[in-house]
């Protein structure tokens, strides 16, 4: 692969030369199958209003098993592009395969938005941090469409833990949830349902549009609470406010002014990990990855894990 000549194809695309940066493209796709080559094409041959030419380079990579994740993810957006919601969902599944996710296209799952991709290696590296401490106990928050949740039943159920849900999450996260293997789903305390309450009370203080989402929050918390509950009969752990979570996920429908860190931080155990979708929902110097906090109290304050 000549990178050289792949930069000076993306530099002619950015400066709006896209013939040029097409002729170029095609002529390193037919020296060197790269799977990185496809995916700028198509976005030249998009650029030049050529849709269905873009589609057919894509999906020759695909077809003849080269294709990473991002020549799924561009065959994606075209057919979203082309209102093919179903064929772009399925497009969705097969790359976040490619990134580490398997059973995303033999369990049908539907994702009607890409909220995973660019997530999913972050997901892996705090997993990797946590699992030596032994089985997992997790908290996933206003998880929306649920990929975090979906993703990290699927491992716990394999390595052991369990996964409380809490707050709002929507259709598509009910559907995908019914072909997920739910053994480690569990509800959460009442404390922290509660909590849900509270801070969508809050939120709706801060404007009517934030106050129309804090209501959905709270309307939807005993929903998901008894879905959980439901799947697992029940917890096993304490309803008093104590450090029970060794991670706490904060999804999509955290927002930065609501407060979840510090809502949530006391819940949090010694040498556990705080993981928001949205980075700028976390603040101080324990930070170790953009979004994600290494909560780290003192050796006195530290509780020991139940068993």
């Amino acid at each position: 692969m000549d990178w050289n000549r792949f930069d000076d194809a993306r530099a002619l695309l950015q400066a709006e030369q896209t013939e040029a940066a097409i002729s170029l493209l095609r002529e390193l796709r037919r020296s060197c199958l790269h799977p990185a080559v496809a995916p700028l094409l198509a976005e030249a041959l998009l650029a030049a209003g050529d849709a269905e030419a873009a589609e057919q380079v894509l999906a020759e990579d695909c077809q003849i098993g080269i294709a990473d994740h991002w020549s799924w993810l561009a065959r994606a957006v075209g057919a979203a592009r082309r209102g093919r919601a179903d064929r772009a969902s399925e497009h969705r599944a097969q790359a976040y395969e490619r990134l580490g996710w398997p059973g995303c296209v033999a369990r049908n799952y539907r994702f009607e938005q890409d909220e995973v991709s660019q997530l999913l290696p972050r997901w892996c590296r705090v997993f990797a941090l946590l699992l030596p401490s032994g089985p997992l106990q997790v908290l996933s928050v206003q998880g929306a469409a649920g990929g975090f949740a979906l993703w990290a039943l699927e491992r716990l159920a394999r390595r052991g833990g369990q996964l409380s849900t809490l707050g709002h999450f929507d259709r598509v996260f009910a559907e995908n949830l019914a072909r997920c293997d739910r053994t480690a789903l569990v509800p959460p305390p009442a404390a922290l349902t509660s909590l849900v309450a509270a801070t969508a009370e809050d939120a709706a203080g801060d404007g009517a549009a934030d106050g129309a989402a804090a209501g959905a929050v709270a309307g939807t918390a005993d929903e998901v609470s008894g879905s959980a509950a439901a799947a697992s009969g029940q917890s096993g752990r304490s309803e008093t406010a104590e450090p029970c979570w060794d991670l706490i996920h904060l999804g999509p429908g955290c927002g930065p002014a609501q407060g979840w860190q510090q809502r949530l931080r006391p819940w949090l155990r010694p040498e556990g990990v705080m993981l928001a979708h949205d980075p700028d929902c976390l603040t101080g110097a324990e930070r170790i990855l953009p979004g994600v906090l290494l909560a780290r109290p003192a050796a006195a304050n530290a509780q020991p894990r139940s068993s």
